[in-house]
């Protein structure tokens, strides 16, 4: 059986459309050759937090919310809650990620995006 990768985008920075990424998983860390499950769910409105700011009120950035799980057969689950700005300027994102291997904290990043799409 092939080895599963997942996506994983654990550099800092990142260009072009990346998808729906765990975001803080080292690359090849989770890899299985058993089963596994994951989802991606993100909540995307423009008036969550920071457009309630009057000095920001009327940018057209959008805010996100963000949830990845990650189960597999060798691994605990993991599982990732961020929240990030997007559409700054019409290409740039930025985001805060922290990431979870059951109950237990394992990390937090800043990425920073370019999508010129």
């Amino acid at each position: 059986m092939n080895d599963k990768y997942f996506n994983n985008q654990y550099l800092p920075v990142s260009i072009g459309n990346i998808g729906e990424p765990f975001r803080l998983i080292p690359f090849y860390q989770n890899a299985t050759t058993q089963g596994y499950a994951e989802a991606h769910v993100q909540f995307t409105t423009p008036y969550l937090l920071i457009k309630y700011l009057p000095f920001l009120s009327n940018k057209l950035w959008v805010e996100n919310l963000h949830m990845n799980y990650l189960i597999t057969d060798q691994h605990q689950y993991y599982w990732e809650v961020g929240y990030s700005v997007s559409q700054i300027f019409m290409v740039a994102n930025v985001g805060i990620y922290t990431g979870f291997k059951g109950t237990d904290y394992q990390s937090v990043g800043i990425q920073f995006g370019i999508n010129f799409e």
